[in-house]
């Protein structure tokens, strides 16, 4: 009885934990398409702002990428 209880509980932890990671998804992905959108927005507007946006953020996310890299190296 025991286990079958412990099983059950595990299931529903789990469960419970998808339901929060799926909701957390949810709430991010909207916020996540209007920067996008802005970003081609203002493409749109100011060409040469746009490029220097999008050669920004490119930049730290290459610099991030890297970082990551060599950290993963030194483990």
């Amino acid at each position: 009885m025991i286990n079958k209880l412990s099983k059950t509980t595990k299931n529903r932890i789990g469960l419970i934990g998808l339901g929060v990671v799926l909701g957390i998804l949810a709430l991010a992905l909207p916020p996540a398409i209007k920067f996008f959108f802005r970003g081609i927005h203002l493409l749109m507007i100011n060409p040469l702002e746009a490029l220097c946006f999008f050669g920004i953020i490119t930049t730290f996310m290459i610099t991030w990428i890297v970082l990551e890299e060599k950290e993963v190296k030194k483990k």
